[in-house]
């Protein structure tokens, strides 16, 4: 009887383990509002810069309505700080920051004025 607790008790404790570990696809997004974005040009360039980061799963860049949204790998090394730090060094600034993990959190409809 003790040795059958013991292995329940081990599988369970194996399973509480695999649990916690990192899912290797799970994303998690940024979004916020482009306030100065003023030319198609632009927007292709920050959509470029940020797919060709690795880690990024998807990026879009919104001429008209302003908006930027990244979706990108948990387990990779880039994090919300690391976005918005690559949108001051293209110039960009932004307001309305929102972050979550894909799948868990919704990504919103922004309004300009970040509601």
């Amino acid at each position: 009887m003790r040795v059958i607790l013991l292995l329940i008790a081990f599988l369970f404790s194996t399973l509480l383990i695999k649990a916690q570990e990192a899912d290797p696809d799970q994303k998690e997004f940024v979004q916020f509002i482009m306030t100065d974005l003023n030319s198609k040009d632009k927007a292709i360039e920050i959509d470029n810069f940020y797919r060709a980061q690795k880690g990024v799963f998807m990026s879009r860049a919104d001429l008209n309505s302003k908006k930027f949204l990244v979706i990108y790998f948990t387990n990779s090394e880039i994090s919300k700080e690391q976005i918005l730090n690559w949108m001051t060094d293209l110039d960009m600034d932004y307001k309305c920051v929102r972050h979550g993990i894909h799948g868990v959190d919704s990504i919103i409809d922004q309004k300009m004025d970040c509601e």
